[in-house]
């Protein structure tokens, strides 16, 4: 009983680090290491890269100043999360573009990045909304919007298991979901949402 307490007055908290540590681990070869990795020299992933990791240390922030109840300092700073959202979006915007017109049309993996990505924008933009109507919505909307934006890291976090790439791949994913429903005790709506763009995806990719 007290682990679930505990789970559930720092979910968003440890959930944001989570994500951040799949986002690094995931994107490593881009921030951090080259070992081999083909793209490591390309500037619109590097920049991507960096981009995320301050979205995602900016959500760990900012969870960290609610947990903490530094309201004031978290409604400060989401004034610039807002700013900075902008770039996110403009930034995967360049990469889906850039992307596009390097090989003049998308791949499988491609489309299960945009699915979710546009569930994320939605997300994160019913996030800021509801940030002066309902706190526990904006939490919410906000983190899974997040999560629906590492799926380029998922991708690279799943080739640690090698030849099994696909059980990497699915068991990541619904991990963290399995986690977001443990804590509302119900499957909700961004949810069923998430499994249709990602189930979408998983059918281009591995099954069409």
């Amino acid at each position: 009983m007290a682990k679930e307490i505990f789970f559930k007055t720092h979910f968003h908290f440890l959930m944001a680090i989570l994500l951040w540590i799949f986002m690094v681990v995931g994107f490593s070869s881009v921030l951090i290491l080259d070992g081999g990795v083909p793209d490591y020299y390309d500037t619109r992933l590097i920049s991507h890269g960096i981009i995320n990791f301050l979205w995602f240390t900016l959500l760990v922030i900012q969870s960290s100043l609610i947990r903490s109840n530094k309201q004031k300092i978290h409604i400060a700073i989401g004034k610039i999360g807002v700013i900075f959202f902008i770039v996110v979006t403009l930034n995967i915007l360049y990469i889906f573009y850039t992307t596009y017109t390097r090989r003049g049309h998308f791949i499988a993996v491609d489309w299960m990045v945009l699915f979710q990505f546009i569930l994320g924008l939605f997300l994160i933009l019913k996030g800021f909304k509801q940030r002066k109507y309902n706190h526990q919505l904006h939490k919410d909307y906000i983190l899974f919007g997040s999560f629906c934006l590492i799926q380029p890291a998922i991708n690279r976090l799943a080739a640690i298991f090698g030849q099994y790439y696909i059980v990497g791949f699915i068991l990541t994913s619904i991990v963290i979901v399995t986690l977001f429903i443990f804590h509302w005790k119900k499957i909700k709506w961004p949810v069923i949402a998430w499994l249709i763009a990602w189930g979408a995806g998983v059918y281009l990719r591995f099954i069409h």
